[in-house]
């Protein structure tokens, strides 16, 4: 079961990084983060571009991999939601598909209380459609996958009201490969990939379980996430995708950018399109709008489920980037990590921020 969490935590020594050239300042800063990571025992991958350089570390269970930190794969569960926005509004940058195109247009069989919902409602949470509509390893397929958005009832009216809907993030994938001809992987390869190099981001066709973030237990990605077969439609669009710290900053520069969809495509995401249930954030397109003490507003979004959890992290004003990758540890996860990083990189702005 995939879950929409806040900010978090990290640990341990192992680092790497292209240069080194901060202050004494700034080094000192990293230094009492890393070790308040190392006394938290977290479990899991960092990757940062700050002062324009890379830093990719890595901690507790983590090092048990021989992958470096940089190219781990993890489970970036919600934060699907994130890349599947930026193919969406890729989409509609090649004029076949507007944020104004109907369920009903693409999908005539779909009933009447569904027929009238948008793309941007989608992006939006604020279709009406349910949360889920079963467990995510289930094998679902996608023609009953849209059966059962059929027979569901709605939540509430669309365009009524934020409610978070995994569901309706599947729906914008199976839109994207109704009107694209490609499958999901396809499109995120063929468009995506050209200019973020996301090799080793995808579902099923990119899994190595040789380089995947592993639970305590020793299980993959594949056996904790999916279930042990390739996602289905309970994930796919929605949650479950894989990509590694290095590939996921890649992929949020490239997309800020403009190197796909335009520099306009990053900017309708941004724009605070719907206010969530905590005070102060509101939704954008496939992330969260909130303002930050210093630089401008904060962009991020997060993810987790019953072992992994995830978070991303950047700024209007700054081009700093932060991602966490945490497994199953309870006491010290992915945004836990976040708030050490925020405390000790940022000491001037409050965690919750």
């Amino acid at each position: 079961m995939r879950i929409r969490l806040s900010i978090l935590i990290l640990m341990s020594t192992t680092f790497c990084c292209w240069t080194s050239t901060y202050s004494d300042d700034f080094d000192h800063q990293l230094k009492q983060a890393k070790d308040s990571l190392e006394d938290a025992n977290f479990d899991g991958v960092i990757g940062l571009y700050i002062n324009q350089q890379y830093l990719f570390w890595e901690f507790g269970a983590a090092r048990n991999n021989p992958t470096p930190p940089e190219d781990t794969q993890v489970d970036i569960n919600s934060i699907t939601k994130t890349v599947t926005a930026a193919m969406v509004l890729h989409l509609v940058s090649t004029g076949k598909l507007e944020l104004t195109t109907t369920v009903g247009e693409v999908f005539p069989e779909i009933p009447d209380d569904k027929k009238a919902i948008t793309v941007h409602q989608l992006l939006t949470h604020t279709s009406g459609l349910r949360s889920s509509m079963g467990t995510d390893p289930e094998k679902l397929k996608k023609e009953d996958f849209l059966k059962r958005v059929a027979r569901k009832k709605l939540r509430s009216e669309p365009g009524e009201t934020f409610h978070y809907s995994n569901v309706g993030y599947s729906v914008l994938a199976a839109i994207l490969e109704e009107r694209s001809g490609l499958s999901y992987e396809e499109y995120l390869h063929t468009f995506i990939n050209d200019v973020a190099a996301l090799k080793s981001s995808g579902y099923d066709t990119v899994f190595d379980p040789k380089k995947g973030l592993r639970s305590r237990r020793g299980h993959d990605i594949k056996k904790v996430s999916w279930g042990g077969h390739p996602p289905y439609w309970n994930l796919i669009g929605n949650g479950g995708l894989i990509s590694t710290p290095k590939e996921f900053l890649h992929f949020l520069q490239a997309w800020r950018a403009g190197s796909f969809g335009g520099v306009e495509s990053f900017n309708q995401a941004i724009i605070r399109q719907t206010p969530e249930p905590a005070a102060g954030r509101y939704y954008g397109y496939g992330l969260t709008v909130q303002d930050s003490a210093h630089f401008g507003q904060s962009y991020w979004h997060d993810g987790g489920n019953n072992i992994y959890t995830a978070l991303w992290r950047m700024y209007e004003n700054d081009d700093r980037i932060y991602f966490t990758a945490a497994t199953d540890n309870k006491h010290s996860d992915a945004f836990k990590a976040m708030r050490i990083l925020i405390t000790h990189l940022e000491p001037s702005i409050k965690p919750n921020n």
